[in-house]
């Protein structure tokens, strides 16, 4: 499985390097949520971020942390100028941050 952005994967690259091993992509998915199905109906690992971890937890799979530490996930929100000052736009803005905020504290 492939890692969520570059820094991650050449980190993974040079974690598995060091100790004489090498990553092979066996499949890519358009969407995240697909990852846990996948790993538990075949003999493919993934690199997932802990959110996903905990979410599917209960599900009869195996978390193991990195050897590494890893770079933090970046999420970004974006919206067109027009519709900036729309009172709808800006509370889904403002909820989604907290929501963010929330889980990055369970996560630690």
């Amino acid at each position: 499985m492939g890692s969520a952005s570059q820094a991650s994967g050449l980190q993974c690259r040079c974690s598995l390097s060091e100790r004489g091993l090498t990553r092979t992509v066996g499949a890519t998915v358009s969407h995240i949520l697909a990852v846990p199905l996948l790993v538990a109906t075949t003999d493919l690992i993934a690199f997932v971020p802990r959110q996903l971890v905990l979410q599917f937890r209960d599900q009869g799979l195996v978390f193991r942390e990195l050897p590494y530490e890893s770079p933090p996930l970046r999420m970004a929100m974006l919206s067109h100028r027009r519709m900036g000052a729309h009172p709808s736009v800006a509370w889904l803005c403002r909820t989604l941050a907290a929501v963010a905020g929330q889980a990055d504290r369970e996560c630690e």
